[in-house]
């Protein structure tokens, strides 16, 4: 197993966005589109957000969750209202 260490939580992140939008460029480019699984809470919340901001056909992305809660998705504890406001902007 390789392990990757980051001096900090932003050079992890960047990476991640890179390393995700790579995978969802070439799957949309390979099979027409790309899916991806996400998990709520606050921790992601700053990946998301940059993740919005790159160049994605998002209309060709199918997005689901991994962890919903039980909730409204107008609630404040909704991890797919999380989602659409951080990262489907």
């Amino acid at each position: 197993m390789k392990i990757k260490q980051f001096k900090s939580i932003e050079q992890l992140e960047n990476s991640l966005v890179r390393n995700i939008v790579k995978i969802i460029t070439d799957s949309i480019k390979n099979y027409g589109d790309a899916r991806i699984l996400l998990s709520g809470g606050s921790t992601p919340i700053n990946l998301y957000s940059t993740l919005s901001l790159q160049n994605i056909n998002w209309s060709k992305v199918k997005i689901g969750l991994v962890d919903e809660r039980f909730v409204n998705n107008d609630s404040e504890f909704s991890n797919e209202k999380l989602i659409r406001k951080n990262l489907l902007q």
